[in-house]
């Protein structure tokens, strides 16, 4: 195991234990996890509530095995319950072409402006998407995700109309039919100051 040691070389990092590691004790740059969520039995969204009402980035992590009979599918996300017609993005399906050595674009859904949910990326049941959300209150609220997996790469960017109010909630939800399984796993980190 590497060792690292503080400018002084007095401290080993392997002896500091974990809950003396706080946010106000690290620099810029670093993911705080704020909230988490792990699926036990089949349900058909999932919120995170509680968000701090403050400007903030935000990493949402999302492990969704769904429980339907679909490889993969659009999740959608909604911020504080705003079920209006608020939000719009386009996302990209590309694939790798290993008889040309490149991605190629496979699929592009442009959705229309003014529906209730962002489209999340598309992503295999059983794999990892993230993405980055930029919560400033008196602007827009944007995302962009990715995903994928093996020759399938997913890209997502979308946004919130609302000039107003911080992100305060998360709900994330399959289409019709298509629930998370116990497994699926939701993490949000805010970026430190």
């Amino acid at each position: 195991m590497a060792q690292y040691y503080y400018s002084d070389r007095q401290v080993k990092t392997e002896d500091i234990v974990d809950s003396a590691v706080t946010p106000a004790k690290l620099s810029f740059g670093t993911w705080e996890k704020i909230a988490e969520v792990n699926v036990t039995s089949q349900v058909a969204q999932v919120d995170i509530t509680n968000l701090p009402a403050e400007d903030k980035v935000l990493m949402l992590v999302l492990n969704a095995i769904n429980t339907g009979s679909l490889t993969s599918c659009a999740w959608f996300i909604r911020f504080n319950n705003d079920t209006g017609t608020n939000y719009e993005n386009t996302a990209y399906v590309l694939f790798y072409n290993p008889n040309k050595s490149a991605f190629e674009e496979l699929q592009r859904h442009d959705d229309a402006a003014d529906r209730a949910c962002i489209a999340e990326t598309y992503i295999p049941m059983t794999h990892v998407s993230h993405s980055i959300i930029y919560d400033l209150s008196s602007e827009e609220k944007t995302i962009s995700s990715y995903g994928g997996t093996g020759t399938i790469v997913t890209i997502a960017v979308g946004e919130w109309k609302n000039t107003t109010d911080n992100i305060t909630s998360i709900s994330i939800f399959g289409p019709s039919g298509l629930y998370f399984a116990p497994g699926s796993k939701i993490i949000v980190f805010r970026l430190s100051k």
